[in-house]
């Protein structure tokens, strides 16, 4: 089975807050970092203190961040990484598709790539 790869390897870091939607406080290789965090709504009922991150670096000179929170994986849920980057959903749907392992994951019958209605997509 092929597994999703990003671009470059993810960075372990240590959630100590989220000071508001956008951003997360993060310990990195014990140095506090202002990191994106790109779900702006709730995330279930987390309380983020002390959660355990995956996180991407970001390569851009106008960021304000050096960093974004791509997952995270509570250490009391063996072997459970929760995805929370947004923007990334459609590009993991359109890899397992590819690679006939969305069929593996969920039970599903026919499933197409998004398509504009008007202006929108759905």
């Amino acid at each position: 089975m092929l597994k999703y790869q990003f671009s470059e390897n993810l960075v372990k870091g240590m959630i100590k807050s989220r000071p508001n939607r956008f951003i997360m406080m993060v310990e990195i290789n014990g140095k506090m970092e202002k990191c994106h965090c790109p779900s702006t709504g709730r995330i279930g009922k987390m309380d983020f203190h002390n959660i355990p991150c995956l996180l991407s670096k970001s390569n851009s000179s106008t960021r304000k961040t050096n960093y974004t929170v791509e997952a995270f994986y509570p250490e009391s849920q063996n072997d459970l990484i929760i995805g929370i980057n947004q923007t990334k959903a459609n590009s993991y749907i359109n890899f397992f598709l590819k690679n006939n392992q969305l069929q593996k994951m969920i039970e599903v019958s026919n499933v197409k790539r998004e398509v504009f209605l008007n202006k929108s997509k759905i």
